[in-house]
């Protein structure tokens, strides 16, 4: 799956979770009138009423979680691949590149930087890549430095994505949508943008399409925040 489909299952499953944690919401709220009612009615003592209400709650924290953990469970499914990508592995290490690392040739900035864009997507090589340049890396133009840019690590683009998970279940527990966008989905679907931003797309993979994926509407309002 691409990295924009994770992105998309995950607030598919958020939509779901926070549908789920509304109605669980409404059917607590519901009970606990009803209950109070019966109380107010002579039907139940206050003992039975604080019981019922302890099970009430504790029914609806139950269903809150369970549809929370819907979140979790894209989170760890993208942690699961960018765990076995992230495995230095020997069978992943790429020969050609080896052999030219070894050959004594002095590289170039450039030539690091082709050879950085070829193996972005292996951790192994460039774990290996990074290390070499390291202790070969040329001063260019002076005394001035030129930086390589390496491929994005696994374990990096996990950290991306649990902090935009993290940030999805929150406002999805608390219903919080921030003013100025016309619905939550507008206002995930910055998030995710925002997120995605973070990430370096996969060679079999562009961003290009990212603003029509995730769409956003925008209006202007006074306060800071609202829940819908």
């Amino acid at each position: 799956m691409k990295t924009t489909g994770y992105y998309k299952r995950l607030l598919e499953r958020a939509f779901n979770a926070r549908a789920a944690i509304e109605k669980a919401e409404s059917d607590y709220q519901g009970a606990i009138r009803h209950e109070r009612e019966l109380y107010d009615d002579g039907m139940v003592g206050e003992k039975m009423l604080h019981l019922h209400t302890d099970e009430f709650t504790s029914k609806r924290d139950r269903e809150v979680d369970a549809a929370l953990s819907w979140i979790d469970g894209v989170a760890d499914e993208f942690g699961s691949v960018m765990e076995d990508l992230g495995r230095l592995d020997g069978s992943r290490i790429d020969d050609n590149v080896m052999r030219l690392l070894n050959s004594g040739i002095r590289l170039t900035t450039g030539e690091w930087q082709g050879l950085a864009n070829d193996c972005k997507d292996s951790y192994t090589m460039t774990r290996i890549l990074k290390s070499a340049y390291a202790a070969n890396k040329l001063e260019e133009d002076g005394d001035v430095l030129t930086f390589v840019q390496f491929g994005q690590s696994p374990q990096d683009k996990q950290k991306i994505f649990n902090k935009f998970a993290g940030l999805i279940k929150h406002t999805c527990r608390s219903g919080i949508v921030l003013d100025g966008y016309v619905s939550r989905k507008d206002y995930w679907n910055d998030l995710a943008k925002s997120s995605i931003r973070e990430m370096q797309p996969f060679s079999d993979e562009n961003f290009d399409s990212v603003d029509a994926d995730f769409p956003v509407e925008k209006q202007s309002v006074t306060s800071t925040s609202s829940v819908f």
